[in-house]
């Protein structure tokens, strides 16, 4: 009993990452990397294709380009998700039906989704999902997802490691370092049920974790494959095979001199029949109430042992995510933006750089391995950079183009990207602006329609109430002579 309460509560958070995985991603810092591929200029000296100074120019550009469009993109993904976000501080009514409901749900579902291919986060297929869930997890616990809360879910990771964890037992005599496969970064996407599609029993159980029809969004770092189950709300936790053997065993033995003496207890009902009726004596009265002391004695220890254990699964469990947990609902998409923009602009820049670096014009395949081994041989680390991607980014920006030759590319000269950026960091306050005012007109067209039809309101309202009065005055009996005579004589 000792050895498994001691493994619980000994889990050593601490982890170190050895890099024998291909980053799919570039996990160093835009700063850094604009800060090394500045230096790698000036290193050239006279020889540089790309001064340095005009390189830092068009970095502080493409980021200031990058993060405006970005923002205009979270902030249409903030406003899908307000109707969804169960940490809104105002429950205000949206006025959308069921059908509008829905369909700004795979909206925002898809425009997440976009973004996070853009970080570069993958898709876990559902048999990745179901295979972690099947298969041994590090921490000592055995938990179980009940997917039936869940209208729709999805699962992103970025980056693999083998991380290594180190687990204490025997009151932390005994340590055992583990190898472990992980996702650096999960992301979750879960619509959750109404509660009209729930089983009232599993409601219950639910309690304050459940978020009827709203949309869930959570971030963690550092996860092992293994755990994915963890990172649910609607999990249940059960006791491992292990764990109920060195519960079953003890509470057997124990058990063994209460099961000798069960034999009065089981006749405690006649021992209390028999003393009522005089037939039966005090001591025989003791013996089968003590009986049935030391049985339930026996079977609340036995319980309250099971809820110890519990409790430490849960504790561990809950110790390990608020360390791993980064973000949840709104902040994930803020979080996610700020990903995808890291990761597009250290590609256009890596892909512009050695683009021009190597006369202009180079064969894609001969650039992604330019990139791969000065990452390398700069940060020490193995990257698979997905120069098409790259290519892509540059051919939007402008910056780069498809030449005849099958595979190749040209770069265009650093004075006409400069230009090129600078015209199009301006044509976003044009366009803002014209937006601006588009919007200003609308709104004044809308206010004078309104108050013409007011005014016409009006019109309508007075030509009636003179119709009204000129039909009184017609009636007969109404006449000013006739109402003269009938008027009620002066006190």
């Amino acid at each position: 009993m000792a050895w498994a309460v001691q493994k619980v509560s000994a889990l050593d958070s601490t982890t170190t990452t050895r890099a024998d995985v291909r980053f799919l991603h570039i996990p160093v810092s835009r700063r850094d990397i604009v800060q090394a591929l500045i230096e790698t200029a000036r290193a050239s000296g006279e020889q540089a294709r790309v001064g340095p100074e005009q390189f830092a120019e068009l970095a502080q550009l493409l980021q200031s380009i990058y993060h405006f469009e970005m923002h205009d993109r979270l902030e249409a993904m903030k406003e899908a998700y307000a109707p969804f976000n169960p940490d809104r501080e105002v429950v205000l009514d949206d006025g959308l039906d069921a059908a509008a409901h829905a369909e700004s749900g795979e909206r925002l579902r898809l425009a997440v989704k976009r973004v996070l291919e853009r970080g570069n986060y993958k898709l876990l297929r559902q048999s990745e999902i179901l295979r972690a869930f099947s298969q041994r997890s590090l921490f000592p616990v055995d938990l179980h997802v009940d997917m039936d809360f869940f209208d729709e879910f999805m699962v992103h990771a970025r980056g693999e490691s083998i991380r290594q964890e180190t687990v204490a037992t025997w009151f932390g005599l005994w340590r055992k370092t583990h190898e472990v496969p992980a996702h650096d970064r999960v992301c979750l996407f879960i619509r959750c049920k109404d509660d009209a599609d729930i089983p009232g029993k599993k409601l219950k159980r639910l309690g304050v974790t459940h978020h009827p029809g709203m949309i869930l969004f959570k971030l963690f770092r550092n996860i092992p494959k293994n755990d994915l189950e963890m990172l649910f709300p609607s999990f249940e936790l059960r006791m491992r095979m292990i764990d109920k053997l060195l519960l079953g065993v003890p509470a057997v033995a124990a058990g063994v001199p209460v099961l000798a003496k069960l034999g009065p207890a089981l006749v405690a009902m006649g021992v209390l029949v028999g003393l009522a009726e005089g037939r039966m004596s005090s001591a025989s009265m003791i013996t089968g109430l003590t009986g049935l002391v030391m049985l339930g004695t026996y079977l609340f220890t036995q319980w309250s042992r099971f809820q110890f254990q519990k409790a430490l699964f849960m504790r561990v469990l809950s110790e390990n995510l608020y360390f791993r947990n980064l973000d949840n609902n709104e902040g994930v998409l803020t979080r996610l933006i700020d990903d995808a923009e890291e990761e597009e602009c250290k590609e256009a820049l890596l892909a512009y750089f050695f683009l021009l670096s190597a006369g202009g014009e180079q064969d894609g395949d001969a650039l992604d391995q330019t990139v791969e081994r000065w990452l390398e041989a700069r940060f020490g680390i193995d990257i698979d950079f997905e120069v098409s991607d790259a290519l892509r980014k540059l051919e939007e920006l402008g910056l780069g183009l498809a030449t005849e030759k099958e595979g190749t590319w040209r770069a265009i000269p650093i004075d006409d990207a400069l230009a090129l950026a600078h015209r199009r960091w301006d044509d976003f306050f044009v366009e803002r602006r014209r937006r601006v005012v588009a919007e200003v007109a609308e709104a004044t067209e809308a206010e004078a329609a309104s108050e013409a039809v007011s005014a016409e309101a009006i019109e309508v309202v007075a030509a009636a109430e003179s119709a009204g009065a000129e039909a009184v005055a017609e009636t007969p009996g109404n006449s000013e002579a006739e109402l003269e005579t009938t008027a009620p004589p002066s006190a």
